[in-house]
C-alpha cells in the first residue's frame, strides 16, 4: 500500500508555519501502515531551509521508502539530495556555489563534521558564508555578525555531535529583508554529549537544552565552562541586536527566542530529532548594529 500525502502551507514566508508542517508531515510518515509513501510538494513554491532541512533530518532513518514529487523550486533546493561538499574540488564547489549568490537560495549543503577534516570544512565553510553576503548584498558589521553565527552553530557540531556531516541550508528575502539559515547535524543530541562527558545532573532533552543556552559548556577543554557562552551571544546579536528569531531542536525539546519571547517546549508527540538543528531569521536591514558591542 502506497500513502500520498499531499503538503499544503498556506503561508510559506512563516517559519512557524513552515516548521509546523514539517512536525505534521513526519509524523503522517510514521504513522503510516504501508512501507510506501508519496510525499507531495508540488504546492510549495518556497526553497525555504525551514522547511527542507529539519524535514531532511526528521525523516533521515525512516524506515519507508520516501518518493517526494517537487515543484521546480524544491527540486533545485536538493530536498532530499544535498549537495555533498567534500566530495568535489574546493575549485569545482566554489564554482558550483557561485551560481547562487545571483539566487535568493542556498540549497542544502553537507559539510564534513570531523576534526581530521577541519581544514576542508572551514574552506567549505568560507564559500558558503561569502554566497550568503553576496545574496544580501551586505558587508561590515552585519557580515561580521553573520559570520560570527555561522561559525559558532559549525564549531559545536564539530565539538559535540559526533557526526560525520552538518548541514547548511539558506533562503534570503530581499523585498522584506532577512536572511533564514538553518544548520543541522543527524549526530548524538545535546543530552548526548552531556552523557559523553559523564554530566550526571542532566538527564532529559529538555534540561540539556536548557543548558547548553545557560552557557553550561560540554566541551572537554580548559576554561570550557566559558566556551558555551558562544551560543548565547549568537542569540543576542541575533534576536536583540538585529530583532531576529532563533529556534534550536534537540532529541524532543524545542526553544523558540526572539528579543521579546524565550519559550521552552517539547516537540509533538512521538517526534524526536536525532541530533539538532538550529534556525536563525536574521534581519539585515539594521544599518545601525554593531557587532563588536556583542562579541564576548
Amino acid at each position: 500500500m502506497v500513502m500520498d500525502i499531499k503538503v499544503n502551507i498556506q503561508d510559506q514566508g512563516n517559519i512557524l508555519e513552515c516548521l509546523s508542517s514539517v512536525f505534521d508531515i513526519v509524523q503522517s510518515v510514521k504513522r503510516t501502515e504501508g512501507g510506501s509513501v508519496v510525499l507531495d510538494f508540488s504546492n510549495i513554491h518556497t526553497q525555504s531551509p525551514v522547511l527542507t532541512l529539519p524535514l531532511s533530518i526528521l525523516l533521515s532513518g525512516t524506515n519507508k521508502e520516501l518518493t517526494y514529487v517537487l515543484s521546480d523550486e524544491l527540486k533545485e533546493a536538493h530536498l532530499g539530495n544535498q549537495i555533498i561538499a567534500d566530495e568535489l574540488r574546493l575549485s569545482a564547489f566554489k564554482a558550483q556555489m557561485q551560481a547562487y549568490s545571483q539566487t535568493t537560495f542556498l540549497p542544502i549543503v553537507a559539510f564534513p563534521a570531523t576534526k581530521a577534516k577541519e581544514d576542508e570544512k572551514d574552506s567549505i565553510q568560507s564559500v558558503v558564508e561569502n554566497i550568503l553576503i553576496q545574496q544580501i548584498g551586505s558587508v561590515g558589521n552585519i557580515s561580521l555578525g553573520l559570520r560570527y553565527i555561522i561559525g559558532e552553530c559549525i564549531d559545536n557540531i564539530i565539538q559535540h555531535a559526533k557526526s560525520d556531516y552538518g548541514y547548511i541550508a539558506a533562503q534570503t528575502n530581499k523585498e522584506s529583508q532577512y536572511l533564514d539559515i538553518c544548520i543541522a547535524d543527524k549526530g548524538i543530541t545535546l543530552l548526548g554529549s552531556y552523557k559523553e562527558n559523564n554530566d550526571t545532573d542532566i538527564v532529559s532533552d529538555m534540561e540539556a537544552l536548557k543548558a547548553a543556552n545557560r552557557g553550561i559548556s560540554t566541551k572537554n577543554l580548559p576554561n570550557a565552562e566559558n566556551r558555551g557562552y558562544g551560543l548565547i551571544t549568537s542569540k543576542k546579536m541575533l534576536t536583540t541586536g538585529l530583532g531576529g528569531l532563533f529556534i534550536m531542536i534537540s532529541g524532543s525539546a524545542i526553544l523558540i527566542k526572539s528579543e521579546t519571547f524565550n519559550e521552552y517546549a517539547e516537540l509533538p508527540e512521538g517526534l524526536s530529532c536525532k541530533g539538532t538543528i538550529v534556525i536563525c531569521r536574521m534581519p539585515f536591514d539594521n544599518k545601525d548594529f554593531n557587532y563588536i558591542n556583542y562579541v564576548e
